[in-house]
């Protein structure tokens, strides 16, 4: 099985307003876990994702800066994300 690169990792627009691309650059299926977490630590939204470029729906949180945890068996990675 080919290795994920955490490098290869993109997340866009940066700023957003009501969705955000999480394309991870691989095209075979896997299992990840996509948390977005507040300022304060907390966790607004979290979901499973099972492709290498996937839609998340972020427009029922408010306008700010998040951090997006991208969790697979072969890396972790947290991006900063801008909501406007």
């Amino acid at each position: 099985m080919e290795e994920m690169n955490a490098n290869a990792v993109s997340l866009y627009p940066n700023p957003a307003k009501d969705r955000v691309t999480i394309d991870l650059g691989y095209e075979t299926d896997f299992n990840a876990i996509v948390s977005v977490f507040d300022t304060k630590g907390q966790i607004v939204l979290e979901e499973s994702i099972s492709n290498g470029n996937t839609q998340l729906n972020v427009s029922n949180l408010k306008q700010g800066i998040y951090f997006v945890n991208i969790k697979t068996s072969n890396f972790k990675k947290t991006v900063k994300l801008v909501l406007e």
